[in-house]
């Protein structure tokens, strides 16, 4: 990464294109990849945003790539691949709920060697924010969890994970069920979805799962509800929910990335980036959580009311 005077967040995961069915045999063609959403996401209100990931050479790897420039998501520890890029075919249910079938088979997210990443974060990077599907696929999965568990215990960052489960690429349940665990403990901040804790644990309550999850770690957990606003059991252990937001759903594509964007643009914003990580959690009152967990609620109802992981920026939050 280059040189930078400014707190920056590093988003480590794939990057893909999203087909969205726009009705009949027509199909729109948009970036997307859950960690490449997030990156976008922050980039679009004002946090300094670098993207690790590898990103095919082919032509929607150069899409890809425009799309991030656009963006002005930065790319110094994107790596260059020659396997194909990652396609997800999103199909919209009447009530506009995205569901994806990937075609992922040898493309070029999932390839990672240790060699393609650094050691250490540099140290203008105040948070990394991982997960999805690049912690959970082989080969790739291994290397980008050990670099993460590296992070960790290196101390000096704030770590966000937002497991984003998809069952179609999903090992059997009780694997995934290991995997979230053993990963969630090298994390200080969790998002997931409700459905993600549906799926992982179909005969428990959301809330249950997520208290067990925070007292497993001691971070923040926040879960989204769709149309129903978020909880979160706070690092004091208090739990916080906030509403959502009534808006026209256009559909739900990179809704729960402009969410996790929105926490941590919160946190950014009230400087708390600044801290290591144990210090930023013991700051984390209850009313700042629920703050914070407004405005991400705000940035992702605004993303609803549009096609695609099309995310606002921080004029269209302010109007």
């Amino acid at each position: 990464m280059a040189a930078s005077t400014q707190p920056t967040v590093a988003v480590l995961g794939e990057v893909l294109v999203d087909l969205a069915n726009t009705g009949g045999a027509l199909y729109l063609a948009v970036p997307g990849g859950a960690p490449a959403n997030v990156a976008v996401a922050l980039s679009r209100l004002g946090v300094t945003t670098e993207l690790i990931a590898r990103i095919s050479d082919d032509h929607l790897g150069e899409f890809v790539r425009a799309h991030l420039v656009a963006n002005g998501v930065g790319r110094e520890y994107c790596v260059t691949a020659t396997e194909p890029t990652t396609l997800a075919v999103a199909t919209l249910s009447a009530d506009k709920i995205a569901t994806y079938a990937f075609y992922s088979q040898g493309t070029a997210n999932w390839q990672w060697t240790g060699e393609e990443l650094p050691a250490y974060l540099p140290p203008y990077v105040c948070a990394l924010v991982t997960g999805s599907l690049a912690l959970g696929l082989p080969p790739g999965a291994a290397v980008l969890e050990e670099f993460v568990e590296t992070q960790y215990r290196h101390g000096r960052v704030l770590i966000a994970y937002d497991p984003n489960i998809r069952p179609t690429l999903a090992a059997s349940r009780e694997e995934e069920v290991t995997r979230v665990e053993r990963q969630i403990r090298l994390a200080h901040l969790v998002k997931a979805s409700e459905d993600d804790l549906k799926w992982l644990y179909p005969a428990r309550d959301p809330r249950d799962v997520a208290r067990a999850w925070q007292e497993a770690y001691g971070g923040w957990v926040t879960v989204t509800r769709g149309p129903r606003g978020a909880f979160a059991i706070c690092p004091s252990g208090e739990e916080v929910s906030v509403a959502g937001l009534a808006v026209q759903v256009v559909d739900t594509i990179g809704a729960g990335d402009a969410f996790l964007a929105g926490l941590l643009a919160g946190l950014a914003d009230r400087g708390l980036f600044a801290a290591l990580a144990a210090g930023t959690l013991k700051r984390l009152t209850t009313e700042i959580v629920a703050e914070i967990m407004s405005e991400a609620v705000l940035v992702a109802a605004l993303t609803c009311a549009r096609a695609g992981a099309n995310p606002p920026t921080r004029l269209e939050l302010s109007r």
